[in-house]
Parts: structure tokens; C-alpha cells; sequence
């Protein structure tokens, strides 16, 4: 692989500006949030930077013509800023997503994969997220490097010739891995998404089946605040008196839970019965707001261990992964040994959450999303 690179690097290299070769216009700037999904409908595109950007597949909107198949979609901003990829069916788009026509129509699809490639590099080494973003300089400040010709056009051909000497390694590559994933496509993405060769990640992520799994990403649903005693009752938990963690600690089959930021807060295993039944989140009211753990399973309360009891919604693994990433965040470094951690403090502090069509918080989202990331299974 290395020497191939070399040869495109040896090449007679001439700066061009993407709108020279494509016609760029501005996405549909949909919410998902407020789109139906339908198995048999368009694929969605946002910005993430897998699954060839396929963020759902929603259900046709009257009016709204989908962008026709063969096109390049580019993020303009965000964590993602300039992923691209072509889109082999219709599609629609999310905000901040640039939609690339090609000017001659018979463009190959090794000629498209080789310029996302550019774009990437560029975004990724001249542009910023948050910053300087593409949104003012993609339609004529944006240059892709391409091998050119002696009368300074580009040298198509020899751009076919590279890509074509990729294809049967990555396709093997590819054929190997979805053997040893056995088709989970988890396991596939997170392989694309490891591996550093941007060709070998384009097109492994458009070769993956989006129809078997649909990604999502934080740009594309609505966020509204919500104060966390809305959402929680919290109460200390139970622990037995006058036991201390040596005397708990016998190598029972029930975990306690202390006052911890380590272990997801577990001192050991007791033979004693529980005295909470589990599938809640706790926290300590001592330490610096930075100790949220979720136990499936009953177990043994401990002082300054405080449990969250679900108001209104059902509590479960991934909601609660989802939460505490929030609550970690949140009151980090607020609090110490000194400015306690109380109850009242928390349940007035606000959070960030998406939200339904109801603006009430989208826990369906919220557990589509934590599936999708990577190890979310593990």
C-alpha cells in the first residue's frame, strides 16, 4: 500500500477548485426529529461519519424531491466536518451538509471515491471544526491536489488506474472481515472506522448494509432542559447499621456500593440480602459530582451513597449510560469535601435531553444512539 501512495505522490500535482468539477448546492437542512421512519423510504443523511452517513431511512415527504443517487454529500460543520460520500440511492439531508452534482455526468465512482478522499484530507488539515468550518469555502475556496496533464487537465485515467489497484486487496480486506464479524455490523464499522487509510474507510463504509442497523447522530434532534428532580426522586440508600465495609466485604454474591469513584462504586461482595433492588443510578454526596453509576442488580446501600428512583420513565442500561455521560459532565468540579454534593443542589441543577415531538425527553433516541457507538454492546 505504501508504494502506491508514493506513486500518486510523484505525480505531476495541480491545485483545482471542487466547483470546477461539480455543481454544489446546499442540503434539504431536515430535522430528524420531525421525520417518520419507513424501512422502505430515503435514506437520511446527516453529518456523522459512518455508515456512508445514513442516519435513518425516513418515509418520502410530499413536496420534497430526494436528491437523485450518484452525488457526493459533505459535512460542512461539526465534529465530522468533511466527511464525505456518495450516495448510491435517493436521499434527503440534514443542516450543514453541502451536495456535490457532478458536471460530467459519466463520472466514475472511483473518480468520486478518490476526490472524498481529497476532501477529507483537506477538511481534516486545513479547516476546523467550530472554527473555520466549510460552510464559506467550499463553493470556490476549497483545492483538492489531482495528477494532471501536460495541457493542465486532469489526469483521470491515472486516477481510475490507482484506484482500480486498491480494489481487489480492500475487497479481499473487506470479505475477511465481515467473516470474522459473521455480518454484525458493529463490528464492521468499528473496523472501518479504526483503520487510518481514508480510501479503505470509504469504501468499507459503503459497502456496509445500512439497511441493517440505522446510526444517529447528537446534530440531528431537538434538545430541551429539564431540572433532574422532574426526572428523579433521590434518597440515600439503604445500608445495615453499624456494619462497616470489612464486616460487609465476606465474599458473598451481593455488592455493595460506597462512597467510590472507582470499581462503578462497588467495595465488595456480601452475603447479606440486598436492601435495594437494582436498575438504578447512584452517586456520592461527598466526592466532586463526578461518582454516577448505574447497577442492574439488587445490592447493598452504603453511607453518603445516593440512589436515583425514576419519576414517569422506565430506567435501563443504556438510558442511564446516556445520563450519567450528562451528569459526569455537568457537575464535574462543582463540588468537594467542602461544598457538599446535596440532594437539593442536584435536583434543581438542569440538563440538557433530547426530545420528542411532545418535547418530552426522546428515550427512544436516546437508546438508538447509545447502541450505535462503538463497544456499546460490551
Amino acid at each position: 500500500m505504501p508504494s502506491q501512495v508514493s506513486k500518486i505522490s510523484s505525480m505531476n500535482l495541480k491545485e483545482y477548485s471542487l466547483s470546477e468539477f461539480f455543481y454544489i448546492k446546499r442540503g434539504n437542512g431536515l430535522s430528524r426529529s420531525e421525520l417518520y421512519k419507513d424501512a422502505t423510504g430515503v435514506n437520511f443523511i446527516s453529518r456523522q461519519s459512518f455508515n456512508n452517513g445514513v442516519n435513518a431511512i425516513v418515509k418520502e415527504i410530499e413536496g420534497i424531491s430526494p436528491f437523485p443517487a450518484g452525488c457526493i454529500t459533505v459535512a460542512l460543520g461539526g465534529e465530522y466536518l468533511g466527511s464525505s460520500f456518495i450516495q448510491m440511492e435517493p436521499f434527503y439531508t440534514a443542516a450543514h451538509i453541502a451536495v456535490l452534482f457532478p458536471k460530467e455526468k459519466n463520472m466514475s465512482n472511483n473518480i468520486k471515491w478518490f476526490i472524498c478522499s481529497l476532501i477529507r484530507f483537506e477538511a481534516k488539515n486545513k479547516f476546523c471544526a467550530f472554527g473555520r468550518e466549510l460552510d464559506t469555502y467550499i463553493d470556490n475556496r476549497l483545492k483538492i491536489k489531482l495528477p494532471s496533464k501536460s495541457d493542465g487537465k486532469p489526469d483521470w485515467s491515472k486516477i481510475e488506474q490507482y484506484m482500480k489497484s486498491l480494489e481487489k486487496g480492500l475487497d479481499t480486506q473487506m470479505h475477511d472481515i465481515i467473516d470474522i464479524a459473521q455480518q454484525d455490523i458493529n463490528l464492521i464499522k468499528i473496523f472501518a472506522n479504526k483503520v487510518e487509510i481514508n480510501d479503505f474507510k470509504a469504501w468499507a463504509t459503503t459497502k456496509a448494509n445500512k439497511k441493517n442497523a440505522v446510526f444517529t447522530s447528537l446534530d440531528d434532534v431537538n434538545w430541551a432542559y429539564f431540572k433532574v428532580g422532574k426526572l428523579f426522586d433521590i434518597r440515600p440508600t439503604k445500608m445495615y447499621k453499624d456494619l462497616g465495609s470489612n464486616a460487609l466485604n465476606d465474599g458473598g454474591n451481593t455488592q455493595f456500593v460506597v462512597n467510590s469513584s472507582m470499581n462503578n462504586g462497588i467495595g465488595g461482595m456480601s452475603s447479606l440480602e440486598p436492601t435495594e433492588e437494582g436498575n438504578i443510578i447512584t452517586y456520592s454526596d461527598t466526592t466532586d459530582g463526578n461518582t454516577f453509576f448505574y447497577h442492574d442488580k439488587p445490592f447493598i446501600g452504603f453511607a453518603h451513597v445516593q440512589g436515583m428512583y425514576p419519576k414517569g420513565f422506565a430506567l435501563n442500561k443504556n438510558r442511564a449510560l446516556f445520563l450519567i455521560g450528562i451528569f459526569n459532565f455537568s457537575n464535574k468540579g462543582l463540588y468537594d469535601y467542602n461544598r457538599k454534593f446535596r440532594r437539593d443542589r442536584f435536583m434543581d441543577t438542569e440538563i440538557y435531553l433530547p426530545v420528542d415531538d411532545q418535547n418530552n425527553p426522546n428515550w427512544e433516541w436516546i437508546e438508538r444512539y447509545i447502541e450505535s457507538l462503538p463497544y456499546s454492546d460490551g
